[in-house]
């Protein structure tokens, strides 16, 4: 469990994104909870897995606000227990996790904090298909109960295709040691499972890694288009870039400053080709900015230089 004050710095490696696409279940804003407990949010991202599995990584954010704080001591102490169960399209369950998050703040204004958040991350490695997720978190204090359930498409990124992960947004990304939370490729993701973004908030940062490309030859090269359409479907920005093969696989991250971006929900297209066979494959992921001055990270309302 992560304390997250969200704010942002650097970028590492490069990559792919962009445009407003109606694909369901990749352009998607998270999920939200229902129920009379804290507000929370739950997000998803698919990636290739070991022995013809899916490696799936789920992103739970609950902000200060909707939790309740009380007095322990010369603190102010709050949590929540959180369940995440994996049944299979009849409903029957197949797998979960659960973890329980307590902690304490030093002071009563921490505690109505509108850009901090807890962050948590539970992954599973399941075989490609459809699946009911159901998640239920339960605080700790008041013990009312706020769930999500969904319906998910867990894609498979097997075979010789030239294939791309779904897209990870971030509030964070920088250099980090394997084996650490949130650790992926060398780099530190902090999830941002609200895909909300805003000037208090830092800039806008995506992961994603490209799976086949075609075997490696001296000077190989691949393009990396990005594209951003608002959602009117007018596109606010576009960059290609030539990038040289470090092998059949590659992971990406890029940053875009928030304050290119104005009030609204956007679509961002990867699209990837291959120059050594001319293979193309593409990823789309949904973002929201809020310029406002009052951003919950624990809230997402219905509700940046651009390319650096």
């Amino acid at each position: 469990m992560m304390r997250v004050m969200i704010a942002l710095v650097t970028i590492l490696s490069c990559s792919p994104l962009f445009a407003f696409f109606a694909d369901g279940n990749i352009s998607r804003l998270p999920y939200t909870s229902e129920g009379e407990g804290p507000c929370f949010f739950l997000d998803h991202t698919s990636y290739q897995g070991m022995e013809g599995k899916t490696y799936v990584e789920f992103y739970l954010q609950v902000g200060y606000r909707s939790l309740q704080f009380f007095k322990s001591g010369k603190d102010f102490r709050a949590g929540y227990s959180f369940t995440l169960e994996i049944r299979d399209s009849n409903g029957k369950p197949i797998d979960s996790q659960n973890t329980k998050d307590v902690f304490d703040v030093g002071t009563f204004e921490e505690t109505l904090s509108r850009t901090t958040a807890r962050v948590s991350l539970m992954a599973f490695s399941l075989p490609p298909g459809s699946y009911h997720v159901h998640s239920v978190l339960e605080d700790i204090e008041t013990e009312k109960v706020s769930v999500v359930e969904k319906i998910i498409t867990v894609f498979e990124f097997g075979g010789n295709v030239l294939q791309l992960s779904e897209i990870q947004f971030s509030h964070d990304i920088r250099l980090g040691e394997e084996g650490q939370p949130y650790v992926k490729n060398h780099r530190y993701i902090q999830p941002n499972a609200v895909r909300t973004f805003s000037p208090e908030t830092g800039d806008i940062y995506l992961y994603f890694e490209i799976y086949n490309m075609a075997a490696v030859k001296k000077n190989s090269e691949y393009v990396a288009e990005f594209l951003i359409c608002d959602a009117g479907g007018q596109q606010v920005g576009k960059v290609s870039r030539h990038h040289q093969k470090p092998g059949k696989t590659s992971a990406h991250s890029m940053r875009f400053g928030v304050d290119f971006f104005q009030d609204g929900l956007y679509d961002v297209l990867v699209r990837i080709r291959d120059l050594d066979n001319g293979a193309i494959a593409e990823s789309k992921g949904r973002f929201r900015v809020v310029r406002q001055q009052e951003l919950s990270a624990g809230y997402l309302e219905d509700p940046g230089a651009w390319y650096r």
